[in-house]
């Protein structure tokens, strides 16, 4: 029998590679707009949202919408049926020592949250960990840059 580790890598750089997407869309788009572009992922229900935030607040003011279908930009990991992969870990700790499960980018691209007043940058590198069967990717965001790395 065949081994199906092979399949499984590139199912895993598959959703790495979908999710490095949606951050780097957040930030071109945040310099392109001119305004505040968030990227939410959640464990709980495996998903990734990009979103515009309403002023000092982490509510969702309206959902970006996707460049190619136009659609609220909106990832369900693992939604395809018999899919294993999964969302292990989203970490974005800024310069108020929280870690937050979401990152902003600025007007400028620099990832950012903007709360209770206060403008937080990004002070470690972010992480995301993605899981697919055995295999594991781990997409790194610089605090300076905002550069996505696999």
């Amino acid at each position: 029998i065949p081994s199906a580790a092979p399949v499984s890598s590139f199912a895993a750089d598959a959703v790495a590679a979908e999710i490095a997407r949606a951050l780097r869309f957040a930030q071109t788009e945040a310099v392109r707009t001119n305004s505040w572009q968030v990227v939410r992922l959640q464990t709980a229900d495996q998903s990734l949202s990009v979103y515009l935030p309403l002023v000092e607040s982490r509510t969702i003011d309206r959902q970006a919408v996707h460049p190619v279908d136009k659609t609220p930009y909106k990832i369900l990991i693992g939604s395809a049926a018999g899919a294993r992969g999964q969302l292990v870990l989203a970490d974005f700790k800024y310069d108020d020592n929280v870690t937050r499960n979401y990152i902003g980018f600025n007007a400028e691209g620099v990832p950012a949250v903007f709360e209770s007043g206060q403008l937080r940058l990004l002070k470690f590198d972010g992480k995301v960990l993605i899981r697919y069967g055995q295999i594991e990717r781990e997409l790194v965001v610089q605090p300076c840059t905002g550069r996505v790395t696999p």
